[in-house]
């Protein structure tokens, strides 16, 4: 759990959204939004904007960017915010999963601990214009979301042939190669030439202690005093890139010219190659190919949960962009007076 939490949790829906206040809104307000028979009023979209013109960390973005800007984006992504706990509510009590209050206490006891103190969490909270209420209900959100997608996504992992498709395509990626190597200060190219014709002269027997001795002596990798420059195994995309080039295209007993890197000048020496089997690269493959899955997954849910919620976003805020979710501008003729969605008698 990092600091992050504590914008997440704060300030959703990118780093903007927050919420000051009482969430409930005249009957009588016109319409931000309609979700289904749920009315968000413009009130309850003003009082939030209001709320946080009022903040420290209104004033802190304003002085980065023009905060007429600032308060369109802020209210955009309030009313987007409200918009998306009406669609996942309801989605979420139809699929069983709940938030406890105890849940909501661990998670703000999270946050809290990322913070020396009570007194900086309160004063976090103040300069956002946020009660410890508004906090409970922002996590409740995002826990709710969390649990849901969850959920949603219990069944989206990839095929066992999906899994032995991409292992089988990319053998590169899935070799491990053993090297020892020394590096010297970039300055220094005379050494390193001098070092690397020494020891691609050297005879196959004694290569092996004459490489450990040179990297002990000249390496400035601080670990080369003890393991000789030994790199062990490594594999694809662990290394500088550089160096893993220069790797690539020796064979094995085969000692390198200087590669240069952004860290010095390496002499590398390939010792031996293998070839992780399937077992050993299928859950690394399973996992990188659910995250992907279930992302899919989720937003394919999200977008037609929207669509399920008959969202209607009143112009003066813009239009709702499905594929993300948020509010946008619909073009530079979106006016502050427009009217609200058609929602029968209720105006």
């Amino acid at each position: 759990m990092t600091r992050k939490l504590f914008v997440s949790a704060c300030l959703i829906a990118a780093a903007l959204a927050a919420c000051g206040g009482d969430d409930s809104g005249g009957s009588l307000a016109p319409a931000a939004a309609t979700v289904g028979d749920e009315r968000i009023t413009t009130d309850e979209v003003n009082q939030e904007v209001d709320n946080f013109k009022g903040t420290a960390e209104f004033d802190r973005l304003a002085e980065q960017q023009d905060a007429e800007s600032l308060t369109r984006q802020f209210e955009q992504a309030t009313l987007a915010r409200l918009i998306r706990r009406a669609v996942i509510t309801p989605e979420a009590e139809q699929l069983g999963v709940e938030v406890g209050a105890d849940e909501i206490d661990q998670r703000i006891e999270q946050i809290k601990g990322q913070l020396p103190d009570e007194a900086a969490f309160q004063k976090a909270l103040d300069e956002r214009g946020l009660t410890l209420g508004d906090v409970e209900q922002l996590v409740r959100d995002q826990l709710l979301e969390e649990k849901l997608r969850t959920e949603v996504t219990a069944d989206a992992g990839p095929a066992e042939e999906e899994i032995r498709r991409i292992y089988e395509d990319n053998p590169q990626r899935f070799t491990e190669t053993h090297m020892q190597h020394i590096l010297i200060e970039s300055a220094d190219d005379a050494l390193a030439n001098k070092l690397s014709k020494q020891l691609q002269a050297a005879p196959e027997a004694k290569l092996d202690s004459l490489f450990s001795d040179l990297a002990k002596k000249y390496s400035i990798d601080p670990a080369a005093k003890q393991n000789g420059g030994d790199l062990g195994f490594q594999a694809d995309g662990q290394l500088v890139a550089q160096l893993e080039d220069a790797a690539d295209k020796l064979d094995i007993g085969e000692v390198s010219q200087p590669v240069q890197s952004e860290f010095g000048l390496h002499i590398i020496w390939v010792l031996e190659r293998r070839k992780q089997s399937f077992e050993q690269a299928k859950a690394t493959l399973q996992q990188e190919l659910a995250a992907s899955g279930g992302e899919e997954a989720w937003q394919d849910f999200l977008v037609e949960a929207y669509k399920n919620a008959d969202v209607e976003v009143n112009p003066k805020y813009g239009e709702l962009d499905l594929s993300t979710q948020t509010i946008v501008n619909a073009s530079d003729k979106d006016t502050p007076g427009a009217e609200a969605p058609d929602e029968g008698s209720g105006g």
